[in-house]
């Protein structure tokens, strides 16, 4: 169930995930949660949502594991 926001529009449930980075790419985030004032959540959560508009709602799970099978410079 969707919940609503301040404004009273829907709201997609969200589900919290943890993940293993690199050092480097948590300095990396670090640095962009500093310089522009966004917390690291907002800034994976902007990220993730560019990266499934460029690959497209078309690859679907077939898709994604054939890319898996390919190796990660295939998400690219």
């Amino acid at each position: 169930m969707d919940a609503l926001s301040d404004d009273g529009t829907e709201v997609p449930d969200r589900k919290e995930i943890k993940v293993k980075i690199f050092e480097e790419q948590h300095v990396r985030l670090h640095t962009v949660k500093i310089l522009q004032g966004q917390t690291i959540s907002a800034t994976m959560e902007e990220a993730l949502g560019r990266y499934f508009e460029e690959i497209g709602d078309d690859v679907g799970v077939d898709g994604l594991e054939e890319m898996w099978e390919q190796g990660p410079e295939s998400l690219t």
